[in-house]
């Protein structure tokens, strides 16, 4: 039993960016750049809840590519489902008719698509809503967490019907004759609830954080742990027998015809399959970044990814995906934008309103910065204070040294989204809602304007002769420009951006872009999921 963790560990921990993918054609260079993908794209942007089907088709959540996916019977290959907007799916179930219903966790619906293609909002006003499931009568039930931590009855026509409150950190269940088998993150424990009376009862405790729980045909139980990253075969009475084991961040599972365990886990944008019984562990549909947003080029070379729910890196020579670390809690981390400047390396996460600095090898964080508003970067400036884009205040944000508190350092913007690492004391912003590049001065805090009237410009990067490559979102291209002025110019053509749900502002997942040394540049798809390698034309050499 120990090989099998072994190998899966192995499996999971080192990628080889050359797998198969889906098929997607590679954008075009312009003016002698060269593009070629570096990183293959995966079909999903991080996978959550699933359901299995009566004939053998799963059905998997896609909450930032607000996607519902298929896979067929006997294949490997996902397709849309449901696509954006409506898709966005956290956890999905099937109704006795065939129907499809699935819970969109950001803007707080639940949607149903009949068998004939028509699709329906069953509740809507339940930010948070997570996990759905059908009881053998037909009776829908469905949680809300993000802070409100509820279970509600969904009855078509009528407002959901409060179950439960405080019911735990309740996850991705299962309803059998009437009794939900259910686990309990906050609590740390498994639970079955009687649905005639409500009542609780303790299957098995002892877990980390469970985030669901699945009976398969013989009766036997199981539940994944996210931040043990663990498969446990529940034994009530006794010791939770492990069955597998992955890298933290594992989200739910399902179990298929054959009994067969699928494990999802969006940090590595992969389903697992797992035999019980022999404790075999495959990728099923595998993938390799899950949704990449901001990158860095290291001192060593290697791009870092900040890859929403994980932190990656990719090899310059091999270009093998291996983790650095993983967004379930303290020491593990994941961002969303990613510099390396001055011998250290920043990770912005605007969801969760932070910004860590971690030492050059980026895996110890030395500081972390709490509290802020929709931090989308955040450089460490020559003097070691951060400079941070504070897109929910509208600001650059300074803070000191031997602070944690941040202060303004200029207002003025829309939507400041990208930063470059400062060179010859200045450092340049994008505003993504104005459209507009601007070069700062550190010491003066004058600014002044590089380029206007752009569509979206998110990621920036300085290159060593000076020259600055911003992507252009909203037009679908990477342009360089010179700071001193100048036409900007399209050096290469990007795949179609990855678009927020209303209500969130841009930018959703930050398209990021580095310069190495050698002049090649590295351009990330949150859309496609893959990272780009464009190499100039006067610094081509043989691919590594």
């Amino acid at each position: 039993m120990r090989s099998v963790f072994l190998i899966a560990l192995l499996l999971l921990s080192t990628r080889e960016a050359s797998a198969a993918s889906p098929a997607t054609s590679v954008p075009a260079g312009h003016h002698g750049y060269r593009l070629t993908t570096w990183v293959a794209p995966s079909y999903f942007h991080g996978v959550h809840g699933m359901a299995v089907a009566a004939d053998g088709s799963v059905y998997a959540g896609d909450i930032l590519g607000q996607t519902v996916w298929r896979i067929p019977p006997g294949s490997h290959q996902p397709v849309v489902f449901v696509p954006a907007p409506a898709g966005m799916a956290d956890d999905v179930a099937i109704g006795l008719d065939g129907s499809i219903v699935w819970t969109s966790i950001l803007n707080g619906f639940l949607y149903r698509r009949s068998p004939d293609g028509v699709i329906t909002t069953l509740a809507s006003g339940l930010p948070g809503i997570n996990s759905v499931g059908f009881a053998a009568d037909g009776r829908l039930f469905a949680s809300q967490l993000e802070g409100v931590d509820r279970l509600f009855e969904i009855v078509a026509g009528a407002p959901p019907k409060l179950m439960m409150e405080h019911a735990g950190g309740l996850n991705g269940f299962q309803i059998v004759n009437n009794l939900m088998y259910a686990p309990q993150g906050s609590l740390k424990r498994v639970i079955t609830l009687d649905l005639t009376n409500n009542k609780a009862t303790e299957l098995a405790n002892g877990f980390q954080w469970p985030t669901g729980v699945k009976v398969d045909s013989r009766g036997r139980i199981y539940a994944v742990d996210l931040t043990a990253g663990a498969l446990y075969r529940i034994h009530p009475g006794a010791a939770n027998e492990k069955i597998a084991q992955f890298l933290p961040g594992i989200d739910n599972l399902a179990i298929d015809h054959q009994d067969r365990i699928l494990v999802s886990s969006p940090g590595d944008n992969t389903i697992f399959r797992v035999d019980p019984d022999t404790r075999r562990v495959e990728p099923w549909i595998e993938g390799r970044l899950s949704v990449p947003g901001g990158v860095a080029v290291a001192a060593d070379g290697s791009v870092l990814v900040a890859d929403t729910f994980g932190f990656k890196a990719v090899s310059p020579r091999t270009r093998r995906v291996s983790d650095l670390g993983r967004r379930v809690g303290e020491p593990i981390v994941a961002g969303l934008n990613v510099h390396a400047c001055e011998g250290a390396v920043t990770l912005s996460h605007w969801y969760e309103s932070s910004v860590r600095l971690l030492d050059s090898t980026a895996r110890v964080t030395k500081r972390r910065i709490t509290g802020l508003a929709k931090p989308q970067d955040a450089i460490l400036l020559p003097d070691h204070s951060l400079l941070i884009a504070e897109t929910g205040k509208h600001r650059l944000a300074r803070v000191l040294v031997e602070g944690d508190t941040a202060e303004t350092f200029m207002e003025g913007f829309d939507a400041p989204a990208g930063l470059t690492c400062a060179k010859a004391g200045k450092v340049y912003v994008t505003d993504a809602a104005a459209g507009t590049v601007s070069e700062i001065a550190i010491a003066t805090r004058q600014r002044r304007l590089v380029a206007s009237g752009l569509n979206r410009p998110e990621g920036i990067a300085l290159a060593p002769d000076s020259a600055l490559y911003v992507a252009e979102v909203g037009a679908r291209r990477l342009l360089k420009l010179r700071p001193d002025g100048g036409t900007p110019r399209n050096i290469v053509d990007l795949p179609q951006s990855l678009d927020p749900p209303p209500g969130i502002p841009l930018p959703w997942v930050i398209t990021g872009v580095a310069v190495a040394d050698d002049g090649r540049i590295y351009v990330s798809s949150p859309a496609t999921t893959a990272l780009y390698m464009i190499e100039p034309p006067r610094s081509r050499s043989p691919q590594r």
